[in-house]
């Protein structure tokens, strides 16, 4: 399996499949005013000494344990993710748009062309949580996720802004973002960058050596093999309709230090 063996479903399947999601669910579900309203953008209702925090500072600061192992954490309703990303474009980027007619609650447009939502689907697993499962047959080398889509937002400045965006945020939220957070280089020698992703594909769990089960989607490969590059993930065997996806966080670099938190 490689990057460039990507099978993708035929056009007809493309249109079948738009065609029965019916975008029923919204994109966002509160005005600019009213996600407003749940942030705290005044600085004096911070934690003391907040624009020094490392990650883990904040994380305790926030008492974020709580909040992680709670293997019953509802999944995101489109209230959530509207808070989310009406924050990120007010605190962070202020040029960002967030306008996929895929909403969040269903992922992103997996295929611009038809904005068709990925092959998967956001529920609960018994004892497990959350995490995102087959929503259909996906056949060995088949795309599974389309890394560096609209919902997948950069935090640059040095943790500042990332600090900025966690403490604006309503505990519940900040602490789920950190769970979701991660660091990767998207280029030989590039620098370490920091990401989180803004839909459903936050909720992808791990496989790999240190989990009971085996990842069953990787990084296309660059051209040394490397697969610690790409945010494009391809199905390693044929996925079941059903079966949960898992990718291996270890294939990329995580130090949040080296992005400077």
């Amino acid at each position: 399996m490689g990057g460039s063996d990507v099978i993708d479903p035929t056009r007809s399947m493309l249109r079948a499949l738009v065609s029965d999601s019916s975008r029923s669910s919204p994109t966002a579900s509160l005005t600019d005013a009213e996600a407003e309203s749940r942030l705290s953008l005044d600085e004096s209702d911070w934690p003391r000494g907040w624009d020094q925090m490392s990650f883990k500072d904040v994380v305790k600061t926030l008492s974020c344990k709580e909040v992680h192992n709670n293997s019953n954490n509802p999944l995101p309703s489109i209230d959530d993710w509207t808070v989310m990303r009406y924050a990120y474009s007010r605190v962070v980027d202020p040029r960002w748009t967030f306008d996929d007619p895929v909403p969040p609650t269903e992922g992103y447009s997996h295929h611009e062309q038809y904005h068709d939502p990925p092959p998967y689907v956001a529920r609960m697993s018994p004892g497990k949580g959350r995490g995102l499962f087959a929503s259909r047959r996906i056949r060995e080398g088949e795309l599974v996720h389309r890394g560096g889509n609209q919902g997948d937002v950069e935090f640059t400045g040095g943790g500042d802004k990332w600090r900025r965006y966690m403490f604006s945020l309503p505990r519940p939220l900040a602490c789920q973002i950190a769970s979701w957070n991660w660091t990767q280089r998207t280029e030989e020698g590039g620098d370490l960058r920091f990401f989180v992703n803004l839909n459903i594909a936050a909720l992808m769990n791990s496989g790999g050596k240190h989990y009971k089960a085996e990842a069953n989607v990787w990084p296309a490969p660059d051209r040394s093999g490397s697969r610690s590059y790409s945010m494009l993930l391809y199905a390693n065997r044929d996925i079941a309709e059903g079966e949960e996806i898992l990718m291996d966080y270890d294939v990329y670099t995580t130090s949040y230090k080296m992005v400077g938190l």
